[in-house]
């Protein structure tokens, strides 16, 4: 059986995400013929301290009333950190990549 879906690969990247704790929105993606973005809630939306990820279309104020749209969606969550180690005396610098 053919897939003929549409299928979109977004990639939205928030710098100092621990140091977040307002609401985050994506700049917006097409998919499916429909523009969407996503909402982060980096410190829980329902459940405190937990984050919560949501996918909204954008533009709904200009959708007719009752309009509806079925979405799947796979979501690959990456936390990076990265370590700098000063080595003395000869000043040589390594970086770690935690993933």
């Amino acid at each position: 059986m053919e897939d003929d879906q549409d299928q979109t690969c977004f990639t939205f990247e928030i710098d100092n995400f621990s140091e977040k704790e307002a609401v985050i929105s994506s700049p917006t993606f097409s998919s499916g013929g429909c523009e969407w973005f996503v909402r982060v809630h980096p410190k829980g939306s329902i459940v405190d301290d937990h984050l919560s990820l949501f996918l909204h279309v954008a533009n709904s104020e200009s959708l007719r009333l009752g309009w509806r749209r079925r979405a799947s969606s796979y979501w690959f969550l990456f936390y990076v950190s990265f370590l700098i180690f000063n080595f003395a005396p000869s000043s040589l610098s390594a970086l770690l990549l935690l993933m």
